[in-house]
């Protein structure tokens, strides 16, 4: 499904050049469970961001299902995330003029599917928060927050569920529930790769890999 052939990304800022990424190579199977570690400042979140096509690289090549991504311009990059991606952040990025119920609803506008109702109710039933539906982000707890930006991922068609530190914020109770929602979306067919610290979030998932410096270790 996903594959970087000799992917290099680098960033210039005032004369200085830093390698995020050196010469990666990488293949991900469609339905795999995946957790990304390393330290700080290691690549993990700009190899995401490269996997979502909200960033470039500077030479090298990522295929998804046999497309060149690097390539695309900015119109088709978009329609690419859309299609085919969802995110999860660390931040939760939730809108907070929107509702629990506008959040969902706005990626199913975003590709202009119509006649959603069910379809949104029955996530935040699936995710617990259907009696929140028409609560704003701020009147929500942190878990609860969560629950929301799954249930924006969950509630597309999308095939591959990026997830930046998805429980970095949440207690041990709240972060094993969050982790059981995205174990049922990967049961469900979804590929599911996790960028983070916690080694009990790592341990769950089927493959690790390790990223030191831009380059895969492990």
């Amino acid at each position: 499904m996903i594959e970087l052939k000799n992917a290099v990304k680098k960033y210039i800022l005032y004369e200085n050049e830093t390698v995020a990424l050196d010469n990666m190579n990488l293949s991900v199977r469609e339905g795999e469970m995946t957790a990304v570690v390393g330290t700080s400042g290691s690549g993990k979140s700009t190899l995401l961001n490269i996997l979502g096509g909200m960033d470039r690289l500077t030479s090298g090549s990522y295929l998804f299902d046999g497309q060149e991504v690097s390539g695309l311009s900015y119109g088709e990059m978009h329609r690419f995330r859309k299609q085919n991606i969802s995110f999860v952040f660390q931040n939760f990025a939730l809108i907070e003029r929107c509702t629990v119920y506008e959040n969902l609803e706005i990626p199913l506008l975003a590709r202009n599917e119509k006649h959603c109702r069910k379809r949104i109710m029955d996530c935040l039933e699936r995710l617990k928060i259907a009696d929140l539906a028409q609560k704003y982000p701020r009147h929500l707890s942190g878990g609860q927050q969560q629950r929301c930006a799954i249930g924006r991922a969950l509630v597309t068609d999308s095939r591959l569920l990026l997830c930046d530190e998805p429980t970095g914020a949440l207690d041990s109770r709240t972060s094993a529930e969050i982790m059981d929602l995205l174990f049922e979306a990967n049961a469900g067919g979804r590929t599911v790769l996790i960028v983070t610290h916690d080694v009990d979030v790592a341990e769950r998932c089927s493959r690790r890999i390790r990223i030191e410096d831009g380059k895969i270790v492990e």
